[in-house]
């Protein structure tokens, strides 16, 4: 469980005792979701469902996993399904308690899926224009789906 102890020496280091407190309100805020008033507990599980996935989409490290670690997508497995217990585990405690097995099933078929991109956008023009300034270039290139929207929306 290579990953795991990675992850834990990264926990360690960036939150330090405040681990302890942020687990506790990431359980509480999932307890107070799953019981919101106007019942919109399957709502939860799509939004963490879809969290966890994007996640997975856009890791940076899975190239190093799968290449330098023994059995790489069990221990991402492992990984998601520690990870998803804070917000599952109080889940048992509502009238939703049935989502506890549809959350872990859904987070555990995401390293099955393929998450790579088949059709990559270079915008090749942006860098006739803007030569020698590589950071605007890349954050137009990563925020151009943004972008133009939101141009549309300046000239209307």
């Amino acid at each position: 469980m290579q990953l795991l102890k990675i992850r834990f020496y990264q926990l360690k280091r960036d939150l330090g005792i405040l681990f302890f407190p942020i687990l506790a309100l990431a359980s509480c805020i999932s307890f107070f979701a799953f019981n919101h008033p106007e019942k919109v507990g399957l709502y939860v599980v799509a939004i963490i469902a879809y969290l966890f996935y994007s996640f997975h989409k856009n890791r940076g490290d899975l190239a190093f996993a799968y290449k330098h670690f023994n059995s790489a997508k069990a221990q991402i497995i492992t990984e998601y399904q520690l990870f998803l217990l804070p917000f599952s585990v109080p889940v048992l405690f509502t009238e939703y308690w049935y989502s506890f097995f549809a959350l872990h099933t859904l987070v555990l078929a995401i390293p099955f899926l393929d998450t790579s991109r088949k059709i990559q956008f270079k915008f090749l023009f942006i860098t006739k224009y803007f030569k020698n300034d590589y950071i605007f270039i890349s954050g137009i290139r990563k925020n151009m789906f943004v972008l133009i929207p939101l141009i549309v929306i300046a000239w209307l």
